[in-house]
């Protein structure tokens, strides 16, 4: 389970929201996240989605620290763990977009590229849905989407079912 809003740093800016008010659009709050995607998931989508991604995100990022840690390299040592974190960094991503994808019918990309720049998180785009998805077939649900931010207001949630979430 987190407890620390900064552990949220790994949620990147949503292409849907371009808006967003968050420094250089990255998403470091489970509020900020269902900000992002509060035009496209219902509420209760957007805290499976949290569900589902922190879990995946904080495996790897476990596998990355202990692999990574800060030492002295030489060159051929550094190629080596540069080949090696490629590979981590495959494997997260294609964990990521298959889960969500089997899980919610929900499209996403990951940008590795500031992990291999600057060792920051990489992104991770909401993409949209996948036909299989109920919006795809029936349009988005915005009656339910409003009941559920004024039921979020009047209980001081985030986003319906916040208070609640275990991740």
């Amino acid at each position: 389970m987190i407890n620390n809003p900064e552990d949220y740093a790994s949620f990147q800016q949503i292409p849907t929201s371009p808006t967003l008010p968050v420094d250089s659009g990255i998403v470091r709050s489970p509020k900020a996240f269902s900000d992002g995607l509060t035009l496209d998931l219902t509420d209760d989508e957007i805290k499976r989605a949290l569900q589902i991604v922190m879990p995946i995100k904080n495996k790897w990022h476990a596998i990355f620290v202990s692999k990574f840690r800060d030492k002295p390299l030489t060159a051929k040592e550094a190629h080596t763990q540069a080949e090696a974190a490629m590979k981590l960094v495959d494997q997260f991503e294609d964990e990521l977009v298959t889960t969500l994808a089997e899980r919610m019918n929900l499209i996403v990309s990951v940008d590795v590229l500031p992990v291999l720049e600057s060792g920051q998180p990489p992104i991770i785009d909401f993409i949209g849905a996948l036909p299989g998805h109920y919006s795809a077939s029936y349009g988005f649900d915005h009656e339910r989407k409003r009941h559920e931010v004024l039921l979020a207001e009047k209980r001081g949630e985030s986003f319906l079912g916040s208070s609640k979430l275990d991740i």
